[in-house]
């Protein structure tokens, strides 16, 4: 695979405009369990999952979008922010990662004389667990109501859990609003929907982490959009998965 057209989303803030190179870890901690019955050699088993997420990306001040120095700068001492980062541009189906994360670090301002300059931002998770999911509503300006297609997540078990995330990245008219709802089935054709989810109105940019834990035995799942006010426009996505 190559990484040629990557996304990433941290709070209602895009990145993908200054984005220059991505990295995303999972690891264990090794313990040892050593002992005496393994014939000399060091034994160990895994410990906490650990979760470190980084990207390189070039500095920009501007006002319009927000550029990246103020939105990094005004979060810095912010837990749970959402983040999501998929490798394709972030199509609809698209493969996603997301977590709730805090700013371990960033460093607003490097470079060598005639360099662009740049930054480096390491993030870890804050609290949940990391998912891999795929993107069920693409980033788009959008006027009007709509449902989402309907995604063939599966079931949620006991003891797993739905993780969603909204990212609103521009909102704009006269007193608009945004109203989602996550909705399950037990056919793809949707007849009979249970409503699982239904997140904060928006009225401006921001971000929403959905947690629902298990069981559902809906295989089905779909979000629905509505849209008020007057010329109303938010331009926003969103992704679903569950744990494994």
């Amino acid at each position: 695979m190559i990484l040629i057209n990557p996304v990433a989303y941290l709070d209602s803030y895009p990145l993908q405009s200054e984005l220059r190179a991505l990295g995303l870890q999972l690891s264990t901690t090794a313990k040892d369990k050593t002992s005496a019955t393994s014939n000399g050699s060091q034994l160990g088993q895994p410990g906490l999952k650990k979760i470190a997420a980084s990207l390189k990306s070039f500095t920009s001040y501007g006002a319009t979008p927000a550029g990246l120095v103020k939105a990094l700068n005004s979060r810095m001492r912010t837990a749970d922010l959402p983040y999501t980062v998929s490798q394709a541009g972030g199509p609809v189906g698209d493969p996603a990662f997301f977590f709730k994360a805090r700013l371990v670090s960033w460093s607003p301002l490097q470079g060598s004389i005639g360099d662009a300059v740049a930054t480096d931002v390491q993030l870890e998770p804050s609290s949940s667990d990391i998912a891999l999911g795929q993107i069920v509503i693409a980033d788009a300006a959008r006027t009007a109501s709509f449902n989402s297609a309907v995604v063939n997540l599966g079931a949620v078990a006991a003891g797993q859990k739905l993780y969603g995330v909204v990212h609103v990245v521009a909102a704009s008219g006269t007193t608009p609003t945004l109203d989602i709802t996550i909705k399950s089935a037990t056919l793809v054709g949707f007849g009979t929907p249970t409503t699982r989810v239904t997140v904060p109105q928006f009225t401006g940019v921001g971000s929403f982490w959905i947690e629902l834990p298990g069981p559902v035995t809906d295989g089905f799942w779909r979000i629905d959009c509505v849209i008020g006010g007057t010329t109303p426009s938010f331009q926003f996505l969103a992704a679903l998965g569950i744990d494994s």
